[in-house]
């Protein structure tokens, strides 16, 4: 598992990618149906480096084509709201729910845009609504279905990694330039 955290990147974009059936009807009715499938599919790029480095950087990723690699982006890998010492346990998380029950002894809270994990699952879960700033259970309604009936332990909504594999397809882009600048684009899909 290679862990690309650490890479030089400077941009990064996030897709919700969801299975749903869609048909258009004669008269331009649109009806569709949600499966409740949601992966998130990234696409990052690095800054302009020299050619040296930039093609060091391309190898290490070819090399991880099919492997599983981890991403904590910097900022939406944490929390914006409060996170206890005493961490934040699952009550209950069932399989095709899109609502999870947390509990913590102290204040916790999470708000809308907060990305977590449950403890025997690499699935990332985006909260759709924030919730309240008090100790014990609430209901963190999430913006996709749970994949897996969580069990009992932490969630993770810090230092939480994307577990992302490749889509295949590694772009790099230099200047034509005497100095030869070499840019990076890699997109992956969430591994499920």
């Amino acid at each position: 598992m290679l862990d690309i955290s650490s890479m030089p990147w400077s941009e990064f974009s996030i897709k919700d990618v969801r299975v749903m059936y869609i048909s258009d009807s004669l008269s331009k009715r649109r009806t569709f149906r949600d499966t409740g499938v949601l992966r998130y599919e990234i696409e990052l790029t690095t800054h302009e480096m020299k050619d040296r480095i930039g093609r060091g950087v391309k190898a290490k990723l070819s090399k991880a084509h099919n492997q599983v690699m981890t991403f904590i982006h910097p900022r939406r890998g944490f929390t914006q709201g409060t996170e206890p010492l005493s961490k934040i346990q699952v009550v209950s998380a069932l399989k095709g729910s899109d609502s999870v029950t947390l509990t913590s002894i102290e204040s916790w809270q999470l708000l809308a845009g907060d990305y977590i994990q449950m403890p025997n699952s690499t699935k990332m879960y985006e909260v759709s609504e924030d919730t309240s700033l008090i100790a014990g259970d609430q209901v963190v309604e999430l913006t996709g279905q749970i994949i897996t009936e969580a069990l009992s332990g932490n969630i993770a909504c810090n230092n939480v990694a994307f577990y992302l594999v490749s889509d295949g397809i590694i772009e790099s882009s230099e200047d034509a330039s005497e100095d030869q600048d070499i840019q990076i684009t890699l997109t992956l899909v969430e591994n499920l």
